[in-house]
């Protein structure tokens, strides 16, 4: 299972910049797609009430003179936009007084919109536009527009063409410069696991790590090179302590040696002495020894002999 720690820290910086450079591009691309859509409807929303006021105002005498064939004409004009799909003119009692329809469309029946509401709505993909038709301050008809959005989304669809391209070519760019300045963060950290490393393989805590510049890394390999120093003070310290206490060791042996010579050496006379005169008594005084005596004399001879012989 993919585990994120358990990525090196330049794969890390990597894909930590790459995934921030989609979100960002993402939502940049995003806030465009909308910002562009939300302008779209915008000016198709403005145009449109514009051309529905102009037939408002030229169709207003084909009303008051119910001239059907005027009324017609008018909205005839209306086959240069190409996203108008329908059009009505309606009395003011909401009677068809006018209709168009674009080639190969339908005939749509307009609803009424409601007492104050606003001019246009949207209803599946399409907009919808009311215009009152007004003269002399007397209310005589409405115009109705149904504007076909489809071009909206081709715009869209467009724009996401384009955003998938800038945003490959975005994520190879920042993948690149990624590469290129991880370099100065990954690199300084991976000299320092790898003298690390060899100072843990060697034991050799003489060795220091190169310091560059005057960022964290720089700081943690100085306090690293401290502690170094730390440790090659003690191991001195104790290498020095271990001199003196085998100089002293050995001090003491030689003062030992020195000590068991001269007591040996100052032992050897009372002890042929005393082995001298064990050996005599035994032989004057042999016929007065009893057995116990002459065990005991032989006791003290074999002993004083052993003492004697003892470096």
């Amino acid at each position: 299972m993919f585990e994120f720690r358990n990525i090196s820290i330049k794969n890390k910086l990597v894909l930590t910049q790459v995934i921030i450079s989609v979100i960002v591009l993402g939502l940049c691309f995003a806030a465009f797609v909308i910002s562009e859509a939300k302008g779209y409807k915008e000016r198709k929303v403005k145009s449109v009430i514009t051309i529905a006021q102009v037939i408002s105002t030229g169709s207003s005498s084909a009303l008051q003179f119910l001239d059907n064939a005027a009324a017609n004409r008018i909205l005839s004009e209306l086959n240069v936009e190409n996203d108008i799909e329908n059009a009505v003119i309606l009395d003011k009692k909401g009677n068809v007084f006018a209709s168009y329809a674009r080639q190969a469309v339908d005939t749509f029946h307009f609803a009424p919109f409601p007492v104050n509401a606003p001019q246009f709505k949207y209803e599946n993909n399409y907009l919808l536009v009311n215009n009152e038709i007004i003269k002399d301050y007397e209310i005589l008809g409405t115009v109705c527009l149904k504007v076909d959005l489809a071009p909206l989304n081709e715009i869209i669809k467009q724009e996401f063409e384009i955003g998938l391209i800038l945003l490959i070519i975005g994520i190879c760019l920042s993948f690149l410069i990624t590469l290129f300045v991880q370099s100065y963060i990954s690199k300084p950290l991976l000299y320092l696991v790898e003298v690390m490393q060899s100072i843990t393989g060697s034991k050799d805590y003489k060795s220091r790590a190169i310091v560059r510049g005057r960022d964290e890394i720089s700081t943690l390999s100085r306090a690293f090179n401290n502690m170094l120093e730390q440790i090659e003070k003690r191991d001195n310290e104790m290498e020095l302590r271990v001199k003196e206490r085998t100089s002293e060791l050995e001090s003491a042996n030689k003062e030992l040696e020195s000590f068991s010579y001269s007591v040996s050496h100052d032992m050897r006379a009372p002890l042929r002495a005393v082995s001298g005169f064990t050996q005599l008594v035994s032989k004057r005084y042999a016929d007065k020894l009893d057995d116990e005596g002459k065990d005991a004399l032989k006791i003290i001879n074999s002993e004083a002999t052993r003492m004697g012989a003892i470096n």
